[in-house]
């Protein structure tokens, strides 16, 4: 007696070809909106501030991996916007040459916190994006003054004008991140 055994191809681990290719597409995003941020965003310095992407990315990962409410697909994967929100981190960390692990660990937080309350808490869409980014940005900032604070011994005043310029700055670009981020999301997704 014959038995065949089932050849396991790439294809059918963790949810077929459309998986494979989000993941290689969100890392591939992840490296453009790095290069941005480090590379050529330094150089539109305004009010002496850069504009940061990667915050938004962040949340717009966090956002697109979820399970959507409904699926058949189950709730174990909802991991994987953390961890793309811990590259993320890890490269924002990188990029803006601060103390390190700040943005590593504000990064994952925040795609973890997108994930649990896009769909369940606040409606899908762009405006919920709009402010999850900006909650994003801000909470990144005031995690990145308190360090400056106690390191820096800078003034608190100072911090929040440099958080509001920040935000304020970074925001127009929103638009940009929700739209590349968007075609792979994970909600037409129902195995």
């Amino acid at each position: 007696m014959v038995f065949f055994r089932r050849q396991i191809r790439v294809t059918d681990i963790g949810g077929g070809t459309k998986r494979v290719f989000r993941v290689i597409f969100s890392l591939l995003l992840i490296a453009v909106v790095y290069i941005l941020q480090g590379v050529i965003f330094p150089f539109l310095n305004v009010f002496k501030t850069i504009p940061m992407l990667l915050p938004m990315l962040a949340v717009a990962i966090g956002i697109n991996e979820k399970t959507p409410p409904g699926s058949k697909v189950g709730r174990e994967r909802d991991w994987q916007g953390a961890a793309f929100g811990l590259i993320a981190g890890v490269l924002c960390d990188l990029a803006n040459g601060g103390p390190p692990g700040i943005f590593t660990v504000m990064l994952t937080l925040i795609a973890i916190v997108a994930a649990a309350v896009d769909g369940d808490i606040l409606r899908r869409g762009f405006w919920t994006f709009l402010l999850m980014s900006a909650g994003a940005l801000v909470a990144c900032g005031i995690a990145q003054a308190l360090v400056y604070m106690l390191l820096l011994q800078l003034s608190p005043f100072s911090c929040i004008a440099v958080i509001f310029r920040q935000t304020l700055i970074s925001l127009p670009f929103s638009p940009l991140v929700y739209f590349l981020a968007k075609p792979f999301s994970r909600k037409k997704e129902t195995r």
